[in-house]
């Protein structure tokens, strides 16, 4: 029965979260889903193994943050539930990776977002996300990402 009610309380908060996440980025005046108006047949893939696809919009780097962050505390709170603890029998590394990846979401959506709005390629867009992304993997191997990561474990 117990794992029932974290389920129910793990959904909740997904949506919960999502919503938060959609109700700010509107307020930003950030999309998190780009509507194409009708739909259109895009090529996937290259030679041979190339396919048609027809879709109606795309979604934006803020709008897969919303869905990956809801998600992930959807799971802490299913684990909240379940057993009373945020951290029950998550290894020091479980939780370090738990941490970093949630920073790092939280650091690249907020960097590359606003960069996202200039208007300029979209391969420059990606090389500039990319930087930053290595940044970021570079800072959490880093003694300063180490030290962040030994402070957010105690959480």
């Amino acid at each position: 029965m117990r794992g029932k009610i974290a389920l129910a309380g793990s959904i909740v908060s997904f949506v919960g979260v999502f919503w938060l996440i959609g109700i700010i980025a509107s307020l930003l005046g950030l999309p998190v889903f780009i509507d194409y108006g009708a739909s259109q047949t895009i090529t996937r893939g290259s030679g041979r193994y190339s396919y048609d696809e027809e879709v109606d919009g795309a979604m934006t780097d803020v709008g897969l943050f919303q869905v990956v962050i809801a998600g992930m505390i959807a799971w802490r709170i299913y684990h909240l539930i379940l057993t009373g603890s945020f951290v029950h029998d998550l290894s020091v590394k479980s939780r370090r990776s738990w941490w970093a990846f949630f920073i790092a979401a939280l650091a690249y959506i907020t960097v590359v977002t606003p960069i996202s709005l200039i208007e300029m390629p979209g391969f420059v867009t990606r090389c500039i996300s990319l930087g930053v992304l290595a940044a970021l993997f570079f800072f959490f191997k880093s003694p300063r990402g180490e030290r962040l990561m030994e402070h957010l474990v105690k959480i």
